[in-house]
């Protein structure tokens, strides 16, 4: 990224409440995983069934399949630990891969069914296009915990036969956007996907350029202009803490300034 340059997921950890303070915590790996390990060297942790308790994929990850919270009656060992803290590092990158390239096969959909004559498969072949093609990672600048993935492609990760269920969603969303938006017979949607915007912002550091990347732009036939925001996530969005859905309506209300 460009020098004096700042992505809106990073200007949302410096903004701050009428008395200074910080709304969104920085999520620091390190720290979290020091405060991780001490959490689960305690039996009460393991037990804890509330939200401050372990999730069943981490006593997946912990204790091995099958386990449930009622099965630990000991303390994990420091490779246990250690195991479950690479297999929890692993499938974060996963889901973070799975939902760049669901939001390339959703670009690929806005941009091809524009064009004159578009067929279905035309549009799904450009869909998969998309992940068979491209690297999960490139370039030299990569983070250390995501060299192991150099040199796989995203159809590595991503079965191409999910073009399909990518589609149906795509098509979907586009009748739904129609009904709401009451366009009618000989009417269409304008629709832009992955529009990239700048902006100055005022941050701790000074004057930066803001950067930001909108989902989907939808026009409709009365000139307004609304912004989606994809979230991929192997939970629904009911189960989403507060604060990352405060998170999500900040980032929509910044993307909203910039338009």
């Amino acid at each position: 990224m460009p020098k004096g340059t700042i992505p809106v997921t990073g200007a949302l950890k410096e903004y701050r409440d009428a008395e200074g303070y910080r709304l969104f915590k920085e999520f620091i790996s390190e720290n979290y995983w020091r405060d991780m390990i001490v959490k689960w060297q305690s039996l009460k942790y393991w037990h804890d069934t509330s939200s401050d308790g372990p999730s069943q994929d981490f006593i997946t990850a912990v204790f091995g399949e099958g386990k449930t919270r009622e099965d630990i009656t000991s303390l994990p060992t420091s490779e246990m630990m250690t195991r479950g803290r690479h297999i929890i590092t692993n499938a974060w990158a996963m889901q973070g891969f799975i939902g760049t390239g669901i939001h390339r096969m959703f670009k690929a959909y806005w941009d091809s069914s524009w064009q004159s004559g578009a067929s279905e498969e035309s549009i799904k072949s450009a869909m998969r296009d998309t992940i068979t093609k491209r690297d999960l990672v490139k370039g030299d600048d990569i983070p250390d915990e995501l060299k192991k993935f150099k040199g796989y492609k995203f159809s590595d990760i991503i079965n191409p036969d999910l073009v399909n269920t990518a589609y149906d969603i795509c098509v979907e969303l586009r009748e739904r956007l129609n009904k709401e938006f009451g366009v009618k017979p000989g009417e269409k949607l304008f629709t832009l996907a992955e529009v990239p915007m700048v902006s100055n912002f005022l941050g701790d550091n000074g004057n930066s350029n803001l950067l930001g990347s909108l989902d989907l732009v939808v026009i409709d036939p009365k000139g307004n202009i609304h912004i989606l925001d994809y979230k991929t996530s192997p939970h629904p969005y009911s189960k989403f803490d507060p604060e990352k859905k405060n998170t999500f309506k900040y980032q929509l209300a910044t993307y909203q300034r910039m338009v």
